[in-house]
């Protein structure tokens, strides 16, 4: 069109230059009725442009340029805005499916969820934290329905977790809080964790007090069935023994009591733990003390502080404990390995909460002595107690900590404190 244009001007020129005015009169009317056209052509391509501007902005996909080409856009225009209009429409359906995915998932999941802005104002809530909390548009509504949960929240860290116990007028609840931090199209969004984690209190209770009454009773029954056993033989009035076998009668009963009083000692000792005192201290100093101390039992180990200067507020004896008591069992899980290896390594988990892990090079644990490893009383040691790890638990519990162990046969295990 253009080039008609063109020509049609330079025929017109060409005419007026040889006196043929009519020639060039027509020629000009030619040249008016393409630039209308052209002018037509390029408002139609602007229209359909707008249209699809407007539709990516509005995400309304539902549009057709088909129409638009019979009218005199341009065919290769209009269907690349073809194309483009159901690529578009396809990618909006994908996330509208995803998010109706996540959306459906959120919902149906039992434990309350909550995304507040950097302004405190509640950009999502799931269904069951509407169940629990009621309609909030603020996290300070949260104060509403339980001042220590809301307290609880403005104290937390990313990664940090903290229980809170709700007490009402038929039962408690025990509300496990939790909170992360996201970047979402560059708004900072914290995402709020609540979950009544009360029914899986009762029932590790339940499990507890179940494993325990058994250990007990084994125990018990253990020491108490030889003594009765020989009580009786001896008590009869038709008995009658030698001195001697009376002798070693008597010790074998003193021994099996001894042994009784102790067990009931040692089970004092784990439920008789204080609460820990916390204060702030220097890893670094506390593996120097502890080095020193354990030389002096022929038990080595190596350290590594990152970063150097780490300090964490614990009670400094009680973590003390759990460390001495783990880098002893490692050695030990070791030595006999031709050149035992323990080594001790601290610093943030990527939380930024104090970590510490205890390594050996040991032969590992098996699977049936893994699962029961912290469960009081059990040792696999000829003369151990059973107790060590269950209160090195107890304390870490204790602090708010979790205390987990990998192992592989034949290369070692590791404990990892998190506190």
């Amino acid at each position: 069109m253009l080039f008609l244009m063109t020509a049609f001007s330079a025929g017109a020129g060409t005419c007026i230059a040889c006196r043929w005015y009519a020639a060039a009169l027509l020629l000009f009317a030619a040249t008016a009725i393409a630039a209308h056209r052209l002018m037509s052509r390029q408002n139609r391509t602007l229209r359909d442009l707008r249209r699809f501007v407007n539709a990516v902005r509005f995400e309304e996909f539902n549009i057709s340029f088909r129409l638009s080409v019979e009218k005199g856009l341009d065919r290769e225009i209009g269907a690349k805005l073809e194309e483009a209009i159901e690529i578009l429409n396809e990618k909006t359906q994908q996330r509208e499916g995803r998010l109706n995915f996540y959306d459906l998932l959120l919902n149906r999941i039992d434990f309350a969820i909550i995304a507040v802005n950097a302004d405190d104002r509640v950009t999502w809530i799931n269904r069951a934290a509407v169940n629990m909390t009621g309609r909030l548009r603020s996290l300070s509504d949260l104060r509403d329905f339980s001042p220590e949960i809301y307290g609880s929240v403005r104290q937390l860290t990313s990664g940090e977790i903290q229980t809170v116990t709700l007490s009402g007028e038929q039962d408690s609840k025990v509300i496990s809080v939790s909170m992360a931090n996201a970047c979402i199209r560059g708004d900072d969004i914290r995402i709020i964790s609540l979950k009544n984690i009360r029914p899986i209190i009762e029932q590790t209770e339940s499990e507890a007090w179940r494993k325990l009454v058994s250990i007990l009773r084994h125990e018990i029954m253990n020491s108490m069935a030889p003594i009765i056993s020989l009580a009786e033989t001896f008590a009869s009035p038709d008995a009658d023994a030698e001195p001697g076998i009376i002798s070693k009668t008597m010790q074998t009963i003193y021994r099996r009591s001894k042994g009784l009083v102790e067990f009931v000692q040692n089970y004092r000792r784990l439920t008789d733990i204080p609460a820990p005192q916390l204060k702030p201290f220097s890893v670094r100093e506390m593996l120097e003390g502890i080095t020193v101390l354990l030389e002096a039992q022929g038990i080595r180990f190596t350290y590594r502080v990152h970063p150097d200067g780490l300090v964490i507020k614990a009670d400094y004896t009680q973590i003390e404990q759990v460390l001495i008591n783990l880098i002893k069992n490692a050695w030990e899980a070791s030595v006999h390995n031709g050149q035992p290896l323990v080594s001790v390594t601290a610093g943030p988990d990527p939380f930024q909460r104090p970590q510490i892990a205890i390594s050996d090079n040991g032969e590992g644990i098996l699977p049936d002595v893994y699962r029961r490893l912290f469960i009081p009383f059990f040792t696999t040691k000829k003369n151990g107690s059973g107790i060590g790890l269950s209160i090195c638990k107890q304390i870490i519990s204790a602090h708010g900590g979790t205390i987990t162990v990998t192992s592989t046969p034949n290369r070692g295990s590791c404990f990892m404190v998190r506190l």
